[in-house]
């Protein structure tokens, strides 16, 4: 029960889970440092935007998912001042992400079922989905400073991990944790047995 499981591969496991060779408190401080330069990897390297944007919410959801792991031992001032900080960074990218997978989306139905639609309907529709993710794109360079600023954040953001990250080398650091994330994802999936709701189902994903 002391390994970090990730969920989708293919991923680098050894640096996502704890190693039990060295101290807990380093092993977490590990995983959260290893996640961020990844994630900073990833902007020096990826040509591809929507592949890169892609990446770091992941990681981002990745770092999050370690902060409420060990939320109690840490301290909430501490947690809810981190999660805050990636929880805005995934959102400054959701913009250009959520418009790229609508078009994605109706691309691939457009695919699946060309006749539904006629041919200059649906190019009228993907120019506006392209324009808007093109719009998106565009705020977040020029207003929210881009990748660059992302990139800096995040060297802030490792600098300030061996200053909260002070864990007891023991499964007591965890515990409260991982019952709190098994409560949660047991709330919502008792919600979703009584009555399927599409927002419910997609809550209790994320909190699973």
């Amino acid at each position: 029960y002391w390994r970090l499981v990730d969920l989708y591969p293919p991923f680098d496991l050894k640096n996502y889970r704890i190693n039990m060779e060295i101290p807990l408190e380093e092993s977490m401080r590990n995983i959260i440092l290893s996640r961020i330069s990844y994630a900073q990897d990833q902007i020096n390297s990826h040509e591809d935007v929507h592949t890169l944007i892609h990446e770091i919410r992941k990681t981002v959801k990745r770092i999050r998912a370690v902060l409420k792991l060990i939320r109690d031992e840490i301290g909430y001032s501490n947690y809810y001042r981190e999660n805050s900080f990636y929880r805005d960074l995934g959102r400054s990218l959701s913009g250009v992400r959520d418009s790229y997978v609508l078009g994605e989306v109706f691309s691939s139905l457009h695919e699946r079922f060309p006749d539904a639609m006629k041919e200059k309907d649906y190019e009228a529709i993907t120019g506006t989905l392209t324009r808007k993710v093109e719009r998106e794109l565009s705020d977040f360079t020029e207003k929210k400073g881009g990748f660059d600023s992302i990139h800096r954040e995040l060297d802030c953001a490792s600098g300030r991990v061996e200053q909260y990250c002070r864990l007891r080398n023991d499964f007591i650091s965890m515990e409260k944790g991982i019952k709190r994330i098994y409560r949660r994802g047991s709330r919502y999936l008792s919600r979703v047995r009584k009555e399927f709701d599409t927002a419910e189902f997609h809550e209790y994903r994320k909190n699973t």
